[in-house]
């Protein structure tokens, strides 16, 4: 975890939580019509955030959504280039990429190039260490979007811990396109509540950024 990441940068920043291929309805086929809708759900989502006055937005570096979602974040941080928008990309461990094809490898390296990265273990892939990763993202964010519709797994415990945690999360369903967005409240979780988020007060580009140039092992 980052040491000095204060509680106005937390108050400002979102993670990322979401499916990888295999459990996305279009697979890997990102020219998929499904694939571009869901992309443009997530470019508008977070073009809405960025809006309500978030700045720090954390991926977990997987295959599927979190690639695609890291993708839009720097595209919308070239967008509003004049606002101090920052990526941060949480990777579980060192070599988590090392079996993946050359062209999933060579995406994941033009995205560090652009990001904050930060390895949430300081050694090669280890039990737990995924989950480790997640719980990072949540715990240093007020907000969590989550991909996912119900399925079994990595998501699933993040979209949990996060309930445990009362954050606010926004959940798109990858088949339908369904956004929901869940108080903290367990009870608001169980019934699917739709909300609004809170306006946040003018003056938050006053916040410190000390988030935007640390991480734990930067590469």
């Amino acid at each position: 975890m980052l040491p000095d990441t204060t509680k106005d940068e937390i108050r400002i920043s979102v993670a990322f939580t979401g499916y990888r291929p295999q459990k996305l309805p279009f697979g890997d086929n990102w020219d998929h019509p499904d694939a571009k809708k869901l992309r443009a759900v997530l470019y508008n989502e977070y073009d809405r955030l960025i809006r309500k006055g978030f700045r720090f937005f954390l991926t977990g570096g997987a295959l599927g959504s979190d690639m695609m979602t890291a993708e839009v974040i720097l595209e919308l941080k070239k967008k509003y280039s004049k606002l101090p928008i920052y990526h941060e990309l949480c990777l579980p461990c060192y070599g988590h990429s090392s079996k993946w094809e050359c062209r999933d490898i060579e995406r994941l390296e033009r995205i560090k190039k652009q990001s904050v990265v930060t390895y949430v273990t300081d050694g090669p892939y280890c039990s737990g260490c995924m989950q480790k990763r997640n719980e990072y993202m949540v715990d240093t964010s007020a907000v969590l979007v989550a991909v996912y519709d119900g399925q079994n797994g990595g998501t699933r415990n993040t979209v949990e811990y996060a309930k445990s945690r009362r954050k606010k999360t926004v959940i798109i369903r990858p088949r339908g396109f369904i956004r929901v967005e869940l108080f903290q409240k367990p009870e608001d979780v169980d019934q699917l509540m739709l909300a609004e988020f809170d306006d946040y007060d003018d003056g938050v580009e006053a916040v410190s950024t000390k988030r935007s140039g640390k991480s734990n092992l930067k590469i």
